[in-house]
């Protein structure tokens, strides 16, 4: 079995216009990933706000169906990039604004890259 550990943490900010407003970013997220140069692992987004939610959707045209609000996201990372299904989106819900808010973002390296990674964990 593989280690994993934090390899790096980074800060994310999100700025809204509105109340409430979703924001999609995972464009964002893939470029802060495939800086970090991480390999396989996973990456773990959390939010630092009690009014600021995230959601892994399954596509981006419906951004929130019956998909559940976390404060915490757990992410697969493959060759150095998100790893998301298809049109999978990540999007910030901010529920006050207009604000701007943090999220912690943290690089988890994995050395066992033949072992499937848990793809979304919600606390």
């Amino acid at each position: 079995m593989g280690t994993a550990g934090i390899q790096r943490t980074d800060l994310l900010t999100v700025r809204s216009d509105e109340r409430p407003q979703l924001i999609d970013i995972t464009a964002r997220l893939r470029s802060r990933i495939r800086n970090a140069n991480l390999g396989n692992g996973r990456a773990r987004l959390t939010s630092m706000h009690q009014s600021l939610a995230l959601v892994v959707t399954r596509t981006r045209s419906a951004l929130i169906g019956s998909e559940r609000l976390a404060s915490s996201v757990t992410l697969d990372v493959t060759a150095g990039d998100l790893a998301l299904d298809g049109e999978a989106a990540v999007v910030a819900a901010v529920l006050d604004g207009p604000k701007c808010r943090g999220l912690r973002l943290e690089f988890l390296a994995s050395d066992d890259s033949n072992r499937p990674l848990l793809s979304l964990i919600r606390r």
